[in-house]
């Protein structure tokens, strides 16, 4: 990944510590920033924002440790599975059920393609991200314990569609949870509990590809801190503000920066 500073691995960590947290599409914004000031491929540029989701579900780990320490015990004590532990053990095969055909059929468009027409299709899956957002229900009164296996294999079979940039995972998650009837606050905590295991995996399998020096480990320690610093404000502020007109406008820019007409404006 040549031409990759240690000061860009830097400012690529904040950028995925801190929008993780947002349902804005965090490796989307990744994508747009790659291929437009650091002139890096669409294919390269959406394998490396995958790989730098390795730091931010590292840092996910570690705010919900009590979680997942209370599943492991559980499971280590022979009393079945918690309602974490299910949650991971049905949603992530789910998920990559999902996530892999959708991945390959989206390398494979994108080799040779233009920096306009990635952009293009980032801005369209954030426009359908935005539209989510304005039209996702408040919810109902159920936790997580009442989650029933239909609602854990749903939750990962959506949660796989987030591997195309510009489609908020966290978006599309805690949109279908609300329509479960289950609390929003409790949506978005099996969110990012059910993001946690494939985040990884999708991590370790692109890093042979961005060719792990220096400045990726930047990034990574930048985004693993940035994340723990970040995840409670964030998470909290973005339960409380309304970001579909905010998304919708900055996918309306992307969408209309591609069309040759724009730029005689």
């Amino acid at each position: 990944m040549a031409g990759l500073t240690v000061l860009d691995g830097l400012l690529l960590g904040l950028v995925q510590g801190f929008l993780e947290w947002l349902p804005v599409s965090s490796s989307g914004q990744l994508v747009v920033l790659l291929m437009t000031f650091l002139r890096l491929p669409p294919e390269l540029s959406l394998k490396l924002s995958l790989f730098l989701h390795l730091a931010t579900a590292l840092s996910a780990s570690v705010y919900y440790r009590g979680r997942l320490l209370s599943a492991t015990r559980t499971l280590l004590q022979e009393r079945g599975l918690d309602e974490t532990a299910k949650l991971i053990a049905y949603t992530t095969p789910a998920s990559l059920a999902t996530a892999a055909p959708v991945y390959l059929l989206y390398v494979r468009l994108l080799k040779g393609a233009s920096l306009d027409t990635a952009t293009f299709f980032v801005g369209v899956a954030l426009l359908a991200t935005a539209l989510i957002l304005w039209l996702r229900p408040a919810g109902g009164e159920k936790r997580l314990k009442e989650a029933k296996t239909t609602d854990y294999i749903l939750l990962g079979l959506v949660q796989g569609l987030a591997v195309l940039p510009g489609v908020s995972r966290s978006a599309i998650t805690t949109a279908l949870l609300c329509i479960r009837r289950f609390r929003p606050e409790e949506a978005l905590t099996g969110s990012f509990l059910a993001s946690i295991p494939v985040s990884v995996i999708a991590g370790f399998v692109e890093a042979p590809a961005v060719s792990i020096g220096t400045p990726h480990l930047a990034a990574l320690t930048t985004a693993f801190i940035a994340g723990i610093l970040t995840i409670r404000f964030i998470t909290s502020l973005a339960t409380r503000l309304n970001l579909a007109p905010f998304l919708a406008f900055w996918a309306l820019l992307m969408v209309a920066s591609t069309v040759p007409a724009a730029s005689l404006l």
